[in-house]
């Protein structure tokens, strides 16, 4: 290779010699053993394609894979370009269409071949219907001739995801929206190469991203593409059409990146029912049946605990459920769930946000205390609102792993606009604590939400309320049966168990593993026949302070340098190590009172079982309630709730003076006699 370099270097000319010593420089950088392991090379010509580099700017983050800017201007640019694909570091190479004329499909395959392994993958991107024709053949075997252009009169209805076990996975066969234009798809000859992603026309579908196999060399080709709605942001977008618009890069770069790419431990899944307490049947929640459906269709249910309810469990029930702790778990669902008790400080001030964390802490501690039933450390919160970023951080600190909801963005916070946000069920934005998105169970086409949070790693959580169950017991099951064909080594477990796996782990180059953390309770475990070092890393900004960290119940030493917590943990083959962020905290359980003193909320309470056992029995009373929360009547009944105490002693005074009346009636009736 220095000899390359050195007969190079004789036939440039003064004019270049700075140049070439900056891309020297370059060489030596990136050879250097502190590069970072898994890197894409993206070479392009002059003209770059800047929404196909975007994608895999983002596939590559989300992935965890660097990638790295290569412009071919020379011949010198070629043969360092070579030089680059031959490094260790290097998981795929993806090369636009206009650079296939620089390089032979020899020297770019004898480039990409490792000694022991597979060659790694080459994407060519950019194909437009002008590409030579003679290249597509050439790099594709003869096994595509030509990219052509859609007819006009054809109408781009969906891209449906082809069925390629080791590339598709769980998306094989799923539709995904058309949020961005092919310019063209294409044709072959007698022996076709895979389709990866195809456009469903009116007629048919045509292939405009797919994979060919030469020898051990795998291809992949994708079509020029454009977004359809350059300017719509994210959040408008939602995750279908988030994932689809980087739907080739994300499959691609997953693909390249194996073990090498950030992947979840394992597949998590897990369904939640809010409200309920252990009363047998809580309205349409049958424990006994629904026992049998998530034996018969392999799943667990979390039940939302009020912390209000404590003191109110059936033992008949609480036996049931304890003998069977594998199907259910408990995790806390506010406190008293009176009316956004942890929303808006203008209705409650973050004091009150606070007491109400630690009376929820010691009232769930009573319930496992007086039912041996333990409970998860995971907060859900009542009406989906994340409470603002300061309670949040006392969440954490007062020892909560983490919190799931439908949002996962506090009030007062901005909407992040990176769109890992939204292909994540998992953030630690917010005061570095976890906080897991869950979807309700009657979400449009959660088919497709499942396969796309499958593919991308993601921990699926679902939530109901007891009226999910109004005409079938089972109604779960059909979602269930879903994620268990999906994934059939899914984990279904409490929020508790989940929140212990919310990491994600990758391979280094020399064969340990790094570590990401949302969670401050999380188990490390080593299923390989070797012992593995752990570099675990998590979002700390020592804003809220550490107590202690603790490996297997022994304290740790870890650093803290760029808002980041770092500790290396070794774990035997086969083992598994369990890690444990403690936080300093005032909390003093023993000291909170948990008594139901506030006669507003003992009402509200009692109205919603009445709302839950008793009017969810009659059609007309499921259509008041619908109408109740479907036209949002209950922020009516937050002004209302201002008045209450006015008006109780208006109906108080109303009762005791009519009281009063038909005593005084009686006694002239009795005196007229």
């Amino acid at each position: 290779m220095i000899s390359q370099l050195r007969r190079m270097r004789i036939q440039l000319n003064p004019g270049r010699w700075l140049r070439w010593a900056m891309r020297c420089t370059f060489w030596l950088v990136v050879m250097s053993p502190a590069c970072r392991a898994g890197e894409l090379i993206y070479i392009h010509g002059a003209a770059e394609d800047a929404f196909a580099r975007a994608n895999l700017e983002l596939a590559g983050r989300f992935y965890g894979i660097d990638v790295k800017d290569f412009q071919i201007n020379s011949k010198a640019d070629i043969l360092l370009a070579l030089a680059q694909i031959r490094r260790q570091e290097i998981v795929a190479v993806a090369a636009t269409s206009s650079v296939l004329p620089d390089f032979t499909k020899h020297q770019v395959f004898a480039a990409l071949r490792r000694s022991g392994e597979k060659s790694i993958p080459l994407l060519i991107l950019s194909i437009t219907p002008s590409t030579d024709t003679h290249q597509l053949m050439d790099w594709s075997d003869r096994r595509v001739s030509a990219c052509q252009s859609f007819p006009h009169s054809v109408s781009r209805r969906a891209y449906v995801v082809g069925s390629i076990e080791d590339v598709t996975k769980q998306l094989s066969n799923i539709q995904l929206p058309n949020v961005f234009q092919a310019a063209c798809y294409f044709v072959g000859g007698n022996s076709l190469a895979e389709p990866v992603l195809s456009v469903r026309t009116d007629e048919l579908t045509r292939a405009i991203f797919i994979r060919t196999t030469i020898s051990s060399n795998h291809v992949f080709f994708l079509s020029d593409t454009k977004p359809s709605e350059p300017s719509l942001a994210p959040v408008k977008l939602g995750l279908a059409g988030i994932f689809s618009k980087a739907a080739p890069m994300m499959l691609f770069v997953r693909y390249a990146s194996g073990e090498r790419g950030w992947h979840s431990p394992g597949h998590y899944a897990n369904f939640t029912i809010d409200d309920a307490w252990l009363t047998q049947p809580y309205g349409h929640l049958d424990y006994q049946g629904l026992l049998a459906e998530m034996e018969k269709h392999n799943f667990h249910t979390t039940i939302a605990f009020i912390p209000w309810n404590f003191d109110r469990s059936e033992a008949r029930l609480v036996s049931l459920i304890r003998n069977h702790s594998n199907r259910f778990s408990f995790s806390v669902h506010g406190d008293n769930h009176d009316h956004l008790e942890f929303g808006a400080y203008g209705r409650k001030p973050l004091t009150e946000q606070i007491a109400n964390i630690k009376q929820a802490l010691a009232r769930m501690e009573k319930f496992q205390d007086s039912t041996a039933l333990r409970f998860d450390p995971v907060m859900t919160f009542p009406y989906e609102v994340v409470p603002p970023l300061p309670t949040v951080r006392k969440l954490k600190e007062y020892g909560f792993a983490a919190a799931a909801n439908a949002d996962l963005v506090p009030l007062g916070s901005a909407q992040p606009s990176d769109p890992l946000f939204s292909l994540r069920t998992v953030t630690s934005d917010f005061a570095n604590f976890a906080l897991v998105r869950r979807y309700p169970t009657e979400i449009r086409d959660l088919k497709s939400m499942i396969a796309i949070h499958a593919f991308l790693d993601d921990p699926l959580l679902f939530y109901c309320h007891q009226d999910f169950f109004t005409n079938s017991i089972g109604a779960f099951d059909p979602i269930a049966d879903t994620v268990n064909q999906f994934q059939p080594d899914t984990h279904w477990g409490g929020l508790g168990d989940i929140a212990q796996y919310l990491y994600l782990i990758k391979q280094r180059d020399d064969a340990d593993y790094d570590v990401l953390a949302f969670s401050s309770d999380f188990i490390l475990h080593n299923s390989l026949q070797r012992d593995v070092t752990f570099d675990v890393e998590k979002a700390e900004d020592n804003s809220t302070p550490i107590q202690t960290l603790t490996i297997d119940g022994r304290p740790s030493s870890y650093e803290l340098s760029g808002g980041h917590l770092h500790i290396a943990v070794l774990v035997q083959r086969g083992g598994a190590r369990h890690i444990v962020i403690r936080y300093q905290n005032d909390l003093n359980l023993a000291s909170v009172d948990v008594s139901k003193k506030n006669p507003y909320v003992y009402a509200l309470r009692r109205i919603s079982d009445f709302r839950d056992m008793t009017l969810s029995r009659y059609s007309w009373g499921r259509m008041v309630t619908r109408l109740y929360y479907g036209d949002h009547l209950d922020d009516y009944e937050l002004r209302f709730e201002k008045m209450l105490p006015l008006l109780l002693l208006l109906a108080m005074i109303i009762g005791t003076a009519g009281w009063i009346y038909r005593r005084k009636g009686r006694r002239k009736s009795l005196s007229s006699l």
